[in-house]
């Protein structure tokens, strides 16, 4: 993930940290509830691809997943996407079962369901706050919502894409791209493959380096935790 892309998110995660919102509920006067609970366990596999020169160097590919340990009330009324974006909690592990490091290190989110049009509008308006020149197009289909959002600098594009399935309002796929002087530089995707499964607990990170003769010494795709 792009160093721009990684510190709107992050000043995100921790502006949403800040908030006090009361009062709350289980769900709010808009029509939102929460469609995860305590004990999900959600299945997702990981890839990325790295390139040197335009070409193919690195391609991984990890399963993971993660379960669900607490789910906040809501809030009466909703004014902000951070509001409720960011703050469900949750765990990570390895797929063996093994819990990585701390257990907080995978970018996983979900949104409440039962009003996506509010959460679209909040979404594309936070965004467009943070950085007013980003290209933002909305997705929604009868089984998904989500964006594309793309940020064009003087010598690189750089484009990501995320999903959430209406049904549970889970994540269902971020995929992220950055190209650089007319050349892919680097592919991240996070795609979900089940869920929810109850009874198990369990994400990872993926601390990667490429280095080529392009001037890229260093890729490390940080999943932190938003919740």
């Amino acid at each position: 993930m792009s160093a721009r892309i990684l510190v709107l998110r992050l000043a995100t995660f921790a502006f949403s940290l800040s908030i006090v919102v009361t009062p709350v509920l289980a769900a709010s006067s808009q029509g939102l509830t929460w469609g995860i609970h305590v004990g999900d366990r959600y299945d997702y596999l990981l890839s990325f691809q790295g390139y040197v020169n335009g070409e193919l160097d690195t391609d991984l590919k990890y399963r993971a997943y993660i379960v669900v340990e607490g789910v906040p009330e809501l809030p009466l009324s909703v004014t902000g996407v951070i509001q409720v974006w960011g703050h469900v909690n949750y765990s990570c592990y390895h797929e063996d079962g093994t819990a990585y490091l701390d257990g907080k290190s995978f970018m996983w989110n979900a949104f409440p369901i039962g009003n996506w049009s509010l959460i679209a509008d909040l979404f594309v308006e936070h965004w467009a706050s943070l950085d007013p020149n980003a290209s933002i197009d909305t997705i929604d289909t009868p089984t998904l919502y989500g964006y594309n959002m793309t940020f064009v600098a003087a010598d690189s594009i750089d484009s990501f894409s995320e999903t959430y399935l209406k049904s549970s309002g889970v994540l269902y796929r971020f995929l992220h791209w950055f190209n650089s002087a007319g050349r892919p530089i680097m592919r991240d995707e996070i795609a979900y493959l089940s869920g929810p499964v109850q009874g198990y607990d369990t994400l990872l990170v993926i601390g990667l380096v490429a280095a080529g003769t392009t001037g890229l010494v260093g890729v490390l795709l940080f999943l932190r935790k938003r919740g």
